[in-house]
C-alpha cells in the first residue's frame, strides 16, 4: 500500500487546532476498514486521537481508497496534566483493518503557515505554548467559589429558566441537551439542569452534587501522607470470586500478610452512596499507594489523583470489539475531549499485545501504560479441574444437556443502555428452529443482563430449551458445555475462541448496528465464523457448523496472546514487585 496524504487545511486559534485531511491509499491489498489517528508525543507522554473520516474504495485501474476527514483538537487537553516540554511532535497513524502503520508520510499545503507549528518530514512540531491551559481551568479553590456563587444565582433565576425550557419544548428555541429523548416534565427539568450546569459547572442532579462532595472530600484528604502498605480494591459492582478484582485481591493476600488490603465493592452508584460512604472512599483513595479497579468508576475521574498514588485498571473485557471511550468523541455515548474519564490510569492490563494501541486511544493514556499481561478471570479456561466441576454442576442442574449437541444463543442488546435495552425476539422463532434441527440439539438462551423481554416457544420443546432468564448462570461457565455459539456483537466471542468453539454470527441488522454503534475493525474480516442475515440461513449453517468450522487460531493469536492460564500470577507479581516488595522488605 502507498499512502498519499495531505493536510490541506490547518488553523490554530484559541487553543484549538483544526485539521482537514484528504488523500488516496494506492495499491490496497483488500477492502478493509480504514482509520486515521493523530499521535502527539513529547519526552514525557503520548496520546492518540481518532480522526473522523469518510472513505470509499475504487477498483480501477487498481484497488485504491479515497479518504477525507477532519478533527478539531482541544490542545490544552491533549495531555492529562499540564507539563513542561519544549515542543510536541504530531504524526499520523493509519489503521488498515488489523494492521497498524506508524509514522505514515504526509504533506502539508504549502500555503499553510502557522506561528508555533513547524512542518518537518512526516511530522508537525508544535511548541508547548499552544498546549497551555489559559481558560476553563476547572480546578482550584477560586473555581469552587465561583461554582457556588453562580449556582446560587442560577437558583434565583429558576423562573426565567422555566420560561426558557417551555419555549424550548414548544420548538421556539433550541432544546438542550440536543440529543435528549425526554418529553414533557422530564424534558423541562433536563433543559433547566443543562442551563445551570453550563453556567456553574453544578447541577440539581444527585449524582453531580454528590460527585462534587466526593471531590471536596478528596481534596481535603490528599494532604494526608500515603500509607505505603495500603492497596485499595475499588468497584461499584459485585463480582464473583472468578472475577478480575477478587482473583488479584486473594492472590496478593497469599504473598504478603503485612500489606493492608481494603476491598470496597458495593453495588451502588455515586448517587446511591451515603455522604459517609463517599467520605470514606475519598479518604481511602487519598491515602492508598495503589488503587485497583475492574471497570469504570465514574467519581474517580472527577479527581486529579496525586502522583504518589498508582491507579491500576483490570479492565473486565478481553480483546477489542465495539468502540467506546475517547474513540467515540463527538458520537452518541462518546466523551468530550476535555473529559478526565479514564485519563488517570497509570496501568491497564489487556489480553494481547496487538490491542495495546486501541486501549491507549480509548482511555486517552500513553501506550506505555497499557501492558499485555492478561485477564485474570480467563485463567479458569485453562483449569481442567475447574472445567470438570462446572460441567458436572451444569449437567446435574440441566439434565437435558447430557449427551446433546448444545447451542448457546448469546446475543447482545439493542438500545442505548440499561433503561431501554431490548432484543427483537421475533427474529428468532424457536419453534421453527427446533423443528428444523435433529432431536439431539438443545439450545441455551443467554440474553444480555440488560434485556428483560423473553423468547417464547411451545411446551413440547421445553426439554430442548434452557432459558437462563431467571437464573444467574455465568456465561463463561456455560461455554464449558457449549458445542456451538450463536451471537452477534457480543464480546463473548473472545472467551469462545479460547475454547475453540465454532461460532455463527446472526446479524440481521448489521448495517444499522454498525452505523449507530461501530466497531474497531471491518466486521466481515474480523469475526471468526460465518455471518448470516436470516433464520433459514442460520439453520443451514448450524447443520454444517462442525464441518465448516473456521480455525480461530489466528483470531486468538491477534487478540488473546497474553492469555495462558497464568494471568493472575503475572499481574499479582507485577503489582507486588513494582510497588510493595522493596517497601515491605
Amino acid at each position: 500500500m502507498k499512502p498519499n496524504i495531505i493536510i490541506d487545511h490547518m488553523v490554530a486559534k484559541d487553543g484549538y487546532l483544526h485539521l482537514h485531511i484528504q488523500g488516496v491509499l494506492e495499491n490496497c491489498h483488500r477492502k478493509d476498514k480504514i482509520r486515521i489517528l493523530l499521535l502527539f508525543t513529547h519526552d514525557k507522554e503520548n496520546r492518540r486521537l481518532p480522526v473522523e473520516i469518510k472513505y470509499r474504495y475504487k477498483e480501477l485501474p487498481s484497488l485504491s481508497c479515497e479518504l477525507e476527514g477532519e478533527i478539531v483538537v482541544d490542545l490544552p487537553f491533549v495531555f492529562y496534566k499540564e507539563q513542561e516540554f519544549l515542543s510536541c511532535n504530531m504524526k499520523l497513524i493509519l489503521e488498515y483493518g488489523m494492521d497498524e502503520i506508524d509514522n505514515i508520510p504526509f504533506a502539508v499545503d504549502k500555503n499553510i503557515d502557522i506561528e508555533g507549528i513547524e512542518v518537518s518530514q512526516n511530522n508537525l512540531v508544535i511548541i508547548q505554548k499552544l498546549f497551555q491551559r489559559k481558560v476553563h481551568k476547572k480546578e482550584g479553590f477560586f473555581y469552587r467559589i465561583y461554582q457556588v456563587i453562580s449556582f446560587i444565582v442560577c437558583f434565583l433565576f429558576l423562573p426565567f429558566f422555566l420560561i426558557d425550557a417551555l419555549l424550548a419544548i414548544k420548538g421556539v428555541i433550541t432544546q438542550y441537551p440536543k440529543n435528549s429523548k425526554e418529553k414533557g416534565i422530564k424534558a423541562i427539568l433536563r433543559h433547566i439542569n443543562y442551563r445551570t450546569k453550563r453556567i456553574s459547572g453544578l447541577s440539581y442532579s444527585t449524582r453531580d452534587l454528590k460527585t462534587q462532595f466526593f471531590t471536596i472530600c478528596y481534596n481535603l484528604m490528599k494532604t494526608k501522607p500515603i500509607i505505603d502498605n495500603r492497596i485499595l480494591f475499588l468497584s461499584e459492582r459485585l463480582t464473583n470470586e472468578k472475577g478480575n478484582l477478587l482473583r488479584i485481591y486473594h492472590d496478593l493476600a497469599t504473598i504478603d500478610d503485612k500489606l493492608e488490603y481494603i476491598l470496597w465493592q458495593k453495588e451502588k452508584t455515586v448517587s446511591q452512596m451515603s455522604l459517609k460512604e463517599l467520605y470514606t472512599v475519598a479518604k481511602y483513595i487519598a491515602t492508598s499507594k495503589v488503587v485497583v479497579l475492574d471497570d469504570f468508576y465514574p467519581q474517580l475521574h472527577a479527581l486529579y489523583v496525586k502522583k504518589e498514588t498508582t491507579i491500576i485498571q483490570l479492565w473486565h473485557a478481553c480483546g477489542a470489539f465495539k468502540t467506546f471511550g475517547f474513540t467515540r468523541m463527538g458520537k452518541p455515548g462518546g466523551v468530550a475531549q476535555d473529559s478526565l474519564n479514564h485519563r488517570s490510569y497509570d496501568l491497564v492490563f489487556v489480553s494481547g499485545e496487538n490491542i495495546r494501541g486501541v486501549y491507549s486511544e480509548t482511555f486517552g493514556i500513553p501506550i506505555e501504560n497499557v501492558k499485555a499481561l492478561g485477564v485474570p478471570r480467563t485463567d479458569v479456561f485453562f483449569d481442567k479441574e475447574y472445567e470438570g466441576q462446572v460441567k458436572e454442576k451444569l449437567i446435574n442442574r440441566y439434565p437435558n444437556l447430557r449427551d446433546k449437541k448444545v447451542i448457546l444463543f448469546a446475543p447482545t442488546f439493542r438500545g442505548d443502555g440499561n433503561r431501554d435495552a431490548y432484543y427483537p425476539v421475533q427474529k428468532l422463532n424457536l419453534n421453527h428452529l427446533l423443528e428444523s434441527l435433529p432431536d439431539d440439539y438443545v439450545i441455551i438462551i443467554k440474553n444480555h443482563p440488560f434485556v428483560k423481554n423473553k423468547f417464547v416457544y411451545d411446551l413440547k420443546y421445553s426439554n430442548r430449551v434452557v432459558d437462563t432468564f431467571t437464573s444467574t448462570e455465568d456465561i463463561n461457565d456455560l461455554l464449558f458445555v457449549t458445542d456451538l455459539l450463536i451471537t452477534d456483537y457480543s464480546s463473548v466471542i473472545f472467551e469462545a475462541a479460547l475454547r475453540d468453539i465454532p461460532m455463527i454470527f446472526y446479524t440481521f441488522d448489521l448495517e444499522d448496528y454498525m452505523e449507530n454503534r461501530d466497531i474497531y475493525y471491518d466486521y466481515s474480516n474480523f469475526v471468526p465464523g460465518p455471518i448470516v442475515m436470516d433464520q433459514e440461513e442460520l439453520i443451514r449453517e448450524i447443520l454444517v457448523a462442525r464441518e465448516n468450522n473456521r480455525d480461530s487460531r489466528q483470531f486468538r493469536e491477534y487478540f488473546l496472546d497474553a492469555l495462558d492460564g497464568k494471568s493472575t500470577k503475572r499481574i499479582t507479581d507485577y503489582i507486588y514487585n513494582n510497588y510493595f516488595s522493596k517497601q515491605v522488605s
